[in-house]
């Protein structure tokens, strides 16, 4: 019992929160200490001491049998809530910490085979995956785990033309859980319908060719208003770790996001460059020099040799004015 205390005093107070409700507990103004106790006065309470508990607890066994207790964590606007669990069982909840928003978020059955510390949840993901679309704040506007071969749910959106008008767009967006980069994944199959209507659907790309996976844009395919939506994917991606987003995104333009980068000075850059460069293994017979100036970009520095087995490039920069948006 000591190790299940522990395991909720590492939980976040909204949690614990939800997942007092999820057993039938009212948590109020409760701290996070009370609650824990609550949580653990219950199991104790569940498990029972005597035979008169053991008996009932068989009984309530029984009762939930045709239904697999689960504890889930649920997206929906910008907060997590815990879904509600028939025995209180913590044996499925797999908590990951996320490595850009710090929350835990709960892998259920997926397996995570990287290092902890580059896993980042789905909603972080589906932020940073797309930088020239720019989910809004609120914009995260369902999130499901695909756990099953078939997934209803209700998108209600009553300002869509507010939307359109003010150039927004509706995107769905996949990612898969077990990897650490930012990328766009479908399965082998899915197909999503809005009260019957196909939106869009996902096939398997033809023998030896390979499927380039995008986000689907849905603005004008969804009504104003509630839309019953259907999300059907093969049976070997149900339960296999993919994360399914919709997001109110608004487009940014590339001169507008390269406003947002930060600059450094020529120097630092070139220091930079140089370090990459020399870090570089050489390889056998394949080496290329170039000539760049170590100090500046004046011509009339400091020059030095450096290996260009990565970079085949041996023009002056300045010859290519089109790269700096030059006519």
């Amino acid at each position: 019992m000591d190790g299940e205390r522990s395991k909720l005093a590492a939980l976040s107070l909204p949690l614990l929160q939800g997942l007092c409700r999820a057993r039938g507990i009212q948590p109020g103004r409760a701290s996070k200490e009370d609650l824990v106790e609550r949580l653990v006065a219950k199991r104790k309470a569940k498990d029972g001491e005597g035979e008169a508990a053991k008996k009932r607890q068989v009984q309530q066994q029984v009762q939930v049998e045709p239904e697999v207790a689960k504890v889930v964590l649920v997206q929906s606007g910008d907060t997590f809530a815990l879904g509600s669990g028939l025995s209180g069982n913590l044996s499925g909840f797999r908590p990951l910490r996320c490595g850009c928003c710090a929350e835990l978020f709960d892998l259920g059955k997926v397996r995570f085979s990287h290092d902890p510390k580059r896993f980042w949840c789905p909603k972080c993901r589906f932020r940073a995956m797309d930088p020239f679309n720019e989910v809004v704040d609120g914009g995260l506007l369902h999130m499901c785990l695909v756990t099953s071969a078939e997934h209803r749910f209700t998108l209600s959106l009553p300002l869509l033309k507010e939307w359109r008008a003010a150039g927004e767009a509706v995107w769905v967006r996949m990612v898969a859980l077990d990897s650490a980069e930012l990328l766009q994944v479908w399965p082998d199959e899915l197909t999503l319908e809005a009260d019957g209507r196909e939106l869009f659907r996902i096939t398997p790309p033809e023998k030896g060719h390979r499927r380039r996976d995008v986000p689907q844009e849905l603005t004008y395919q969804l009504m104003a208003g509630p839309n019953a939506l259907q999300l059907r994917v093969n049976a070997a991606a149900a339960g296999s770790g993919f994360a399914l987003g919709v997001l109110r995104c608004s487009a940014k333009a590339p001169r507008k996001l390269c406003g947002e980068v930060p600059r450094a000075p020529a120097s630092e850059c070139l220091e930079r460059l140089l370090f990459l460069l020399k870090a570089r293994p050489p390889k056998e017979e394949d080496l290329q020099y170039f000539v760049a100036a170590s100090e500046g970009f004046d011509g009339a520095s400091k020059f030095e040799d450096l290996r260009t087995d990565v970079l085949g490039l041996d023009t002056s920069l300045a010859a290519l004015p089109h790269l700096f948006g030059e006519a």
